[in-house]
């Protein structure tokens, strides 16, 4: 289920206004969130953003797990998103049409990071 808030709306309102200018739309939230949904901007649904707020999640963890030397395979990967999306806040965080989810992002990105320097 997509959920949104209020802060919802300014956020596909800074996606739509970003390429024509219209609004001053840098002072009101993160002009980054808004990037991202530049994308879906012209789509009738809400649906593809926490789809690929979910795919970014799943190539973000793959990617640090490798960065640790290890690597799941399809069937392992699947349970440990299983066991994420049982026990931890994941599918919430990632199902909001808000920018929460890149916070998590940020964390794993610092790690393969460090790994790789």
């Amino acid at each position: 289920m997509a959920l949104t808030y209020s802060d919802t709306g300014t956020y596909i309102a800074n996606a739509r206004d970003i390429p024509g200018g219209r609004q001053p739309w840098f002072f009101d939230r993160p002009v980054t969130y808004g990037l991202f949904l530049i994308r879906f901007k012209s789509l009738y649904t809400l649906w593809l953003v926490p789809l690929a707020q979910g795919f970014l999640v799943a190539f973000a963890v793959d990617l640090t797990l490798r960065s640790v030397s290890i690597s799941l395979f399809t069937p392992g990967f699947l349970a440990q998103f299983a066991g994420l999306s049982t026990f931890t806040s994941l599918p919430f965080f990632s199902g909001q049409v808000m920018p929460d989810i890149f916070t998590s992002l940020v964390i794993t990105s610092l790690v393969i990071a460090k790994r790789a320097a």
